[in-house]
């Protein structure tokens, strides 16, 4: 128990005994005061006290009203040999009778004699008898007890002054506990949070703060408030501080601000100044210059924009653009653009060619040079561009693009020309080319030998040149595809002079090459070279008439040269830059020494160009001339190289042999129109294949239906009717030959014809005219494959 309790306890219990004393000195001077006041015949009265131990009935008597009496506690008042009742109701007698009854004993009656031995046994004062009543059989039955009345009176009054005294104490007591609990549960709270609440301190009220009672809940009620006041004095602090540096800052700010409208007022001088300059340096300027908001709204227009727009100075400003300056059919699409930009919905163009409507309504064609400006969040604020009128050169481009029509029109016109005349030259040259082929070797006569070949030369001689004038054709139209193959370069070499050795003899001169002892392989376009040698050993052999022709191979870093050196006649240092231009020659007009066409170096440069090489040439007059083709070592893959292994001649070019007739039981039909041609090709294949002719492609239908071929040579152009190719895809429809190997012969060998044919369904692809070697030479590796 805590000190300060103890301590109040104690005192609270010495102001109690206090007044208890207080009392009882009073009660002590009462009965003196009393014993005083009462009679003499009251001092001597006894009271009888009767009680009844055994009785258990349950009869009552009202004998004395301040009690409850039963037969077990029967009491009366003896004095002076008479009774004192209060009762008047009642009678001694029938008081006893109802005792003797009840007891069934006999009554002893005191008298004063009796009374006084008591007495003077037991004291003057406070007296009490005690008196047993027997029975018969000496049971106890009844005690009996007298006192004084005068001490009975006493006793009354001292008891009910007790009484008035204890009510007294009680209350005295109540009074007390009650200040108490009041003063120290209520008053001193009260005072402490009273105390709290002036002092601005929790301290007085921390030991009620776990307390659950009204001063518990009001102390944390109070600490909440004081946590809120603190809150608020901070924040009250806080504020008065910011209110301070906000005073501070906006005297600073009032007095940046004076400073700088007065910077402001000066920069905006020079920023004018500048800005007039701008404008004077933009209306220097020889292009339309114009800035725009991001509604298209004009800002700025310099003073070009305003003249090709055909407005005053400054009569464009806050005009809309797209409005204003553009025609109806460009108006919504460039405004839509122009929105969709800004909006960002579609990527800017830096550069635009549009229409203008100028104010006279006439329209002028400007390219746009475009930039969108934005600001530091991304988002367009508007758009500078510049301008420039190309109305004249839009002009002189629609008249260059109706002159290249036209030019596209009359090149599409010469090349469907020199189809026909390729076609209608080298049909005929089948029957030339092949008629004499075949005297030259059949004829006995050695003029008729010898008109043969001329015959067969001339006719070499014209192909040849119809074959110059279509790759000049190819070449100048860019269609010339670069046919990539793996080839040894040595054998090509061999190969290309193996067939000018004879016209070397001829001529009494010789032709020799050097190659290297290890095998040249490179990627390259084969016919390209070959032709390319084939002009070079023709013209070294064509303008030497002694000496010789010599032909080398030589490897260089990753290059390799092919030198073709002759001790001809020479060039001029003059002259040497005319070789290599069309249709030019060292020797022209009609003087001239030697034929030609004059384009057959031209078009080994460009040969050699388009192969990623170079060729050049070193000359002397009087002792000849050397031309060295420089062309890169391409590498190769092995999948190339087993595919070049694959495709080696079967028959070699050089031995100018035909297989032996290991096909003559082998069904070949030919469709051919030409009756020239279809005799020839009889003569070429008789006692070789067996053959069966078709001049049109009907008929041709008919018999591949009937008959089992084993291969077909189709003619393309069949002449009225329908064509081969037509032919072709109809015949692959018969049963039995969807594989056979069908031949697509030509006439027109334009450029592209071979991968055309073979895409569509040709196995095999020969250009008129051919020799009996080259035709036979095809149909042995077709029917091979």
């Amino acid at each position: 128990m805590p000190k300060k309790i103890q301590i109040r306890l104690v005192i609270l219990i010495l102001v109690i005994s206090f007044f208890y004393a207080i009392s009882v000195i009073y009660l002590k001077s009462k009965e003196t005061t009393f014993l005083n006041e009462i009679s003499a015949e009251q001092k001597s009265a006894l009271n009888l006290i009767i009680i009844d131990y055994l009785t258990q009935s349950k009869y009552q008597i009202d004998f004395v009203p301040e009690r409850k009496l039963t037969t077990n506690n029967l009491i009366g008042y003896l004095s002076s040999g008479k009774f004192l009742v209060k009762d008047s109701l009642l009678h001694i007698q029938s008081i006893l009778d109802q005792v003797g009854k009840s007891t069934n004993s006999e009554v002893k009656f005191i008298t004063n004699d009796e009374l006084k031995i008591i007495k003077e046994k037991t004291g003057p004062q406070h007296i009490r008898a005690i008196f047993e009543i027997e029975n018969a059989n000496g049971t106890l039955k009844q005690i009996f007890i007298a006192e004084k009345e005068s001490e009975v009176l006493i006793n009354k009054s001292i008891r009910q002054s007790r009484e008035y005294i204890d009510l007294g104490l009680i209350f005295l007591g109540l009074i007390v506990v009650l200040t108490h609990v009041i003063f120290f549960q209520f008053i001193k709270p009260l005072s402490l949070v009273i105390k709290s609440i002036r002092t601005n301190k929790l301290q007085p009220l921390q030991k009620f703060e776990n307390s659950k009672n009204e001063f518990g809940v009001l102390t944390n009620l109070i600490k909440d408030f004081f946590e809120q006041k603190k809150l608020l004095e901070e924040e009250v602090k806080v504020r008065k501080i910011t209110q301070e540096e906000l005073e501070t800052l906006n005297d600073e700010l009032e007095k940046r601000v004076v400073d700088r409208t007065e910077e402001l007022a000066v920069t905006n001088l020079e920023l004018q100044k500048e800005r007039d300059q701008t404008k004077k340096y933009l209306d220097i300027a020889g292009t339309v210059i114009a800035l725009l908001d991001r509604d298209g709204y004009i800002e700025m227009i310099n003073k070009k924009g305003d003249e090709v727009l055909g407005y005053k100075p400054g009569e464009l400003i806050g005009k809309n653009w797209h409005d204003t300056c553009l025609p109806v059919y460009e108006k919504e699409k460039q405004k839509k653009f122009f929105l969709d930009v800004i909006s960002h919905k579609q990527e800017p163009l830096n550069q635009l060619i549009i229409d203008v409507e100028t104010k006279g309504k006439e329209i002028r064609t400007l390219i746009f040079h475009i930039t969108f400006l934005m600001n530091k969040d991304k988002n367009y604020t508007g758009v500078l561009f510049s301008a420039e009128d190309i109305t004249e050169l839009k002009q002189k481009e629609k008249e260059l693009i109706e002159a290249k029509e036209k030019a596209d029109e009359s090149n599409k016109l010469k090349s469907t020309f020199l189809a026909n005349m390729s076609h209608e030259l080298r049909t005929p040259m089948i029957g030339i080319l092949g008629y004499s082929d075949l005297l030259v070797g059949e004829l006995d006569d050695e003029n008729h030998k010898r008109m043969a070949s001329a015959i067969h030369e001339s006719g070499q001689r014209l192909i040849d040149t119809l074959n110059m004038i279509l790759d000049l054709s190819r070449l100048e139209a860019n269609k010339h595809n670069i046919d990539y193959q793996v080839v040894n370069i040595n054998s090509l070499i061999k190969n290309v002079t193996f067939h000018f050795e004879a016209a070397a003899h001829k001529k009494n001169i010789f032709l020799k090459t050097s190659l290297p002892s290890i095998e040249v392989i490179s990627r390259t376009d084969p016919r390209m070279l070959r032709d390319v040698l084939n002009n070079l050993i023709n013209n070294a052999i064509k303008f030497t008439s002694k000496g010789g022709v010599f032909v080398s191979l030589e490897l260089f870093h990753r290059d390799f040269l092919v030198s073709i050196k002759d001790t001809g006649i020479g060039i001029s240092e003059e002259n040497l830059g005319l070789v290599f231009e069309e249709f030019r020659q060292v020797s022209e007009g009609l003087g001239r020494g030697f034929q030609g066409t004059g384009l057959g170096l031209t078009i080994c440069k460009k040969y050699i160009e388009l192969l990623g090489g170079q060729i050049s040439i070193k000359s002397t007059p009087g002792e000849g001339s050397e031309f060295v083709c420089q062309l890169p070592l391409f590498s190769y893959s092995a999948d190339e190289e087993a595919k070049r292994n694959e495709s080696k001649q079967i028959y070699t070019d050089t031995a100018g042999k035909i297989s032996s007739g290991s096909n003559m039981d082998k069904r070949i039909l030919i469709v051919e129109d030409d009756l020239t041609s279809r005799e020839v090709i009889n003569l070429f294949l008789k006692n070789l294949f067996k053959v069966k002719f078709a001049e049109d492609g009907i008929k041709a239908i008919e018999i591949a239906e009937k008959e089992k071929f084993d291969l077909i040579l189709m003619d393309i152009n069949l002449g009225s009717g329908i064509t081969g190719i037509e032919v072709m895809e109809r015949i692959r429809k018969i049963n039995g030959y969807k594989n056979i190997p069908i031949i697509a012969a030509t006439a027109f060998a334009m450029l592209g014809d071979r991968e055309k044919f073979l895409s569509i369904g040709f196995n095999h692809y020969i250009s008129k005219p051919y020799l009996k070697a080259q035709l036979t030479k095809l149909l042995n590796e077709a029917l091979k494959k």
